[in-house]
């Protein structure tokens, strides 16, 4: 079991589609006073659907209906200005807290197929001391729990648990066009089984960002960053190292801009170093650019270029081009229509020998399209149909007892949903 978890965890987690989260799918109505400075706002959903590859297999793929249940809840400050005030009458304290649940039914005969079912979570808190001053001080967290089907001939989901804390302290002059910001990062990936710890991994960041408003819709900045990456307890497999340390450098330069009334442009550009322990090493130039057109009123296209590169939980670091296009339009008032097409070029460079001994290099060609349609009515309940393709083309075999196994799959969603926010 515990190689095929190796298999399950190396070759293909990160390559999967992610399962959307109730933030994506419930609208937020105007919420239910419950004091003073305080406000909930409750919202439910319900999805009814099928997946064509239950899991994520290059052949002989399962289909299975679903049926998700989704719920939120988020607690936050009425009014800024009634959570204390300084002695210009500024707000001393903003805050925002809430918890989303989504479980997924799999409406299928098949004893494993139905074993997947599972309930994913998201739970998020945020505190803004001072947000309206010249300097502020913030801390938030969002914690995680994923699930995602291992494969056919396991009944067990790869559960893991993920936690991303930031703590920012700001310098934002009133008026001022110049402004700065210092934050510390800490990720900590958790997987819930056993045999599948190894792949537990901690990473922390430290960071610096200026930014420069040289006009009113127009910003330039300036960001960098040093992480500290490593395994979080037990990293042996098969008595070898499996994740390898890192110290992650990256100092990149931006532009936010309005050209026109109608064409934005997004572009930054820099340098990244990854400083591995061992293996494989990037340095590398990085950068990406997003133009956006708003082709009438209701609509807009946004198309973008993006050369990146980032540690992997497979990997030492994978490296990736990517194309993509988006296109948002809304019909009448209360309907909107998005849809959305991209490739991705990605290389992973230093897979564990515990994986595949004769290769360290994977290389992917991943496709990715959706559309949504969204019914707004009276603000407060929204119906929707989408549709999600993900395919994974990739020249890596993950070597399995005696035999190699082909990561590569395609797999279709399409769901019709219903929310409510109160």
């Amino acid at each position: 079991m515990k190689r095929f978890l190796t298999m399950a965890v190396a070759a293909g987690v990160l390559s999967a589609a992610s399962v959307a989260s109730a933030q994506d799918v419930l609208v937020e109505g105007p919420g239910v006073q419950v004091g003073e400075a305080t406000v909930l706002h409750p919202r439910v959903g319900v999805e009814a659907g099928v997946i064509s590859n239950v899991f994520f297999e290059e052949a002989n793929e399962r289909i299975a209906p679903i049926l998700r249940l989704l719920a939120g809840l988020d607690i936050a400050s009425a009014e800024e200005n009634r959570i204390g005030s300084d002695d210009n009458g500024r707000p001393t304290l903003a805050f925002r807290a809430g918890a989303e649940l989504e479980y997924q039914e799999y409406l299928s005969s098949v004893d494993a197929v139905r074993d997947q079912r599972h309930l994913d979570a998201n739970l998020i808190g945020k505190l803004h001391f001072f947000p309206q001053s010249n300097a502020s001080f913030s801390l938030q967290d969002k914690f995680q729990r994923v699930s995602r089907p291992t494969n056919f001939e396991s009944s067990e989901n790869l559960n893991r648990h993920l936690n991303h804390f930031i703590a920012r302290f700001g310098f934002h002059p009133i008026g001022r066009t110049l402004s700065a910001d210092i934050r510390y990062e800490n990720i900590v990936d958790y997987f819930l089984s056993e045999e599948s710890e190894f792949a537990d991994r901690l990473q922390q960041k430290i960071g610096l960002r200026t930014t420069w408003r040289f006009f009113p819709y127009s910003q330039a900045y300036l960001d960098g960053s040093f992480g500290f990456y490593g395994a979080l307890g037990d990293n042996e497999l098969d008595g070898m190292p499996y994740k390898i340390s890192s110290n992650p450098l990256r100092i990149i330069a931006g532009v936010d801009s309005l050209i026109s009334e109608k064409t934005t442009v997004n572009a930054y550009a820099g340098y990244a170093n990854g400083f591995y322990e061992s293996g494989p090493n990037y340095s590398t130039i990085v950068g990406g650019v997003d133009f956006g057109w708003r082709y009438m009123p209701v609509g807009r296209l946004v198309l973008g270029y993006s050369h990146d590169v980032h540690d992997s939980i497979n990997a030492n670091f994978y490296r990736e081009h990517k194309i993509h296009l988006t296109a948002t339009h809304a019909i009448r008032t209360n309907g909107i229509l998005s849809a959305g097409f991209g490739v991705r070029f990605r290389g992973y460079r230093g897979v564990p020998a515990q994986v595949m001994p004769s290769d360290e290099n994977r290389d992917d060609f991943i496709l990715e399209a959706n559309a949504r349609f969204n019914w707004m009515l009276q603000d407060r309940f929204s119906l929707y149909a989408e549709y999600i393709l993900h395919s994974v083309e990739t020249d890596f075999r993950a070597q399995f007892m005696a035999d190699l196994d082909d990561p590569s799959y395609i797999r279709h969603e399409a769901v019709v949903g219903a929310a409510a926010a109160f």
